[in-house]
């Protein structure tokens, strides 16, 4: 399992050796029989994949006739919601859709701040993200996934929902997936996403890609194209007086951390910088 890190540097970030549940083509694998248990241990250094299968491993037609199964059950469900009035949840700005990255892809922006994780109901918010996905990964697409500012309290559905609503993902809107970038990930989100690994494909991580700074999304996606909240903004400026918050270093004493490492003044309630009704500040339009 590993990631990109993209922090201005030529290096390349490691992901720790987790299990991943399913199939790896990674050469030089050994094959285990335990217990009707099916295991397959890759000679790269800490990575062991499981395959859990109950008796012997399943055949490629077994497989190929579940995910269809799971697929219809997702299209059948995104129909059901043709009715539903989601207009409560497009005003949160929470996903939206627009632009292209330097392949012509279609961007799919998320904003983790905008998730109303407390009080709401999960299942519903799942499913309007589903029916936006759902509106471009039937043809390749990326991922930015703004963590500027996320709280522990607020904005985190818990590791259970993340799970879940990954595995209902039909196998195609994954392949479709050509990179999910992070951008403003901090120690808190990349130890979550590391709890993640026995339950994302490898194919996953070698599409995961952290953004420390915006201006190194840019490689990927015309600033022109960009689509950012102020707050992502002041965030971004912020980080080049304290490059270590997000990691929960703070030089500035007035400065109070919040769960996730993210960044705040004292009295932030009265800073208007923080206000979310812009998306793209005029500079960079």
């Amino acid at each position: 399992m590993s990631e990109r890190v993209v922090d201005g540097s030529s290096g390349t970030g490691r992901g720790w050796g987790g299990m991943a549940m399913g199939a790896v083509g990674s050469v030089g694998s050994v094959g285990y029989s335990l217990g009707g248990l099916v295991w397959t241990i890759s000679k790269a250094p800490f990575q062991i994949v499981s395959a859990v299968t109950g008796i012997g491993a399943p055949s490629t037609s077994a497989l190929a006739a579940l995910e269809m199964e799971k697929e219809s059950h997702f299209n059948k469900k995104i129909a059901e919601m043709d009715d539903e009035d989601f207009s409560d949840l497009e005003d949160l700005k929470l996903i939206e859709i627009s632009g292209r990255d330097r392949c012509a892809h279609p961007v799919v922006w998320i904003t983790g701040r905008h998730l109303p994780a407390v009080g709401c109901d999960l299942e519903r918010i799942k499913w309007f993200i589903f029916c936006k996905l759902h509106a471009v990964a039937e043809e390749d697409f990326v991922v930015v996934y703004t963590h500027t500012d996320a709280s522990w309290e607020e904005n985190a559905p818990g590791i259970l929902w993340i799970r879940s609503s990954y595995e209902e993902v039909p196998a195609k809107y994954k392949a479709n997936m050509q990179s999910f970038y992070v951008v403003h990930p901090g120690f808190y989100l990349r130890t979550l996403m590391w709890a993640l690994g026995p339950f994302a494909s490898d194919g996953f991580w070698r599409k995961l890609v952290y953004i420390s700074r915006i201006e190194f999304l840019w490689d990927f996606i015309e600033r022109s194209q960009c689509l950012f909240h102020d707050f992502v903004i002041d965030h971004d400026k912020d980080l080049e007086t304290q490059p270590l918050m997000d990691y929960g270093i703070y030089s500035d004493p007035t400065n109070t951390p919040r769960e996730f490492g993210s960044y705040l003044p004292t009295d932030y309630s009265q800073d208007s910088r923080y206000s979310t009704g812009g998306v793209r500040g005029e500079e960079d339009k």
